[in-house]
């Protein structure tokens, strides 16, 4: 052990755990195999090297630094070590948890679509790329992905906003939300939540209402404090 050879194995642990500590694992049942050797681009790799060279955004923005989406990836054996059965896990830091899933999720769409159905049947289990057929990637004007994708699930819920609120969800704005944020907050002491004496917001008496401070509690347990 070199002169900081101590200094610099804590360092190390230390780092580690930061990065441990701020990711979090997604399943991923669709994957068959990550290290069988595929040719892409005309270059052969692993669906593996693929996942740990992901970038988001899916598609460069000016401005915004690129990051890897993925921190690491493995096979969990279902049972033994030997078990012929597994499952893949990925890791992905916490702020990018929904990008990283969401893409997890329509991965072998994502191969069919932008390269092909073989290659997707050699890295994904057959059942997976059924469920994923509904998945459309959306374009720009110049026919480019533009990084958003959308299932039929959320083509129905799209629809059913702009049919019901008469407004496109993307367009969808929230004004004065100010008014909600001044309102005065109903607070409840720890004896009323335990007494079990807790009120409706409508049932609340105007003076709780109008100072922010529940209403005086004469007898533990009853609501004899409250005036109607």
């Amino acid at each position: 052990m070199g002169t900081y050879g101590k200094t610099y194995r804590h360092d190390a642990l230390q780092k580690h755990h930061g990065i441990v500590g701020s990711t979090d694992m997604i399943k991923c049942n669709s994957i068959r195999d990550l290290d069988l050797a595929q040719e892409l681009d005309g270059k052969p790799t692993t669906l593996r090297k693929f996942l740990m060279m992901m970038e988001h955004p899916f598609v460069p923005k000016e401005g915004v630094a690129p990051r890897y989406l993925y921190f690491a990836c493995d096979r969990a054996p279902l049972g033994s070590p030997d078990h012929k059965e597994f499952t893949i896990y990925l890791l992905a830091y916490f702020d990018l948890m929904d990008q990283a899933s969401g893409f997890a999720d329509v991965l072998p769409a994502y191969f069919t679509y932008f390269y092909s159905e073989e290659i997707a049947k050699k890295w994904f289990h057959v059942a997976a790329l059924e469920k994923c057929r509904d998945v459309t990637f959306n374009t720009d004007e110049d026919g480019a992905w533009d990084g958003t994708w959308m299932t039929s699930d959320d083509q129905q819920i799209s629809d059913w906003l702009a049919e019901d609120i008469y407004m496109h969800p993307d367009k969808l704005k929230l004004s004065n939300l100010n008014l909600v944020q001044n309102q005065p907050r109903v607070m409840m002491t720890a004896e009323q939540l335990d007494s079990g004496s807790m009120l409706s917001f409508s049932e609340r008496p105007a003076a709780a209402v109008a100072t922010g401070r529940p209403p005086p509690m004469e007898d533990a347990g009853t609501n004899a404090g409250v005036q109607p």
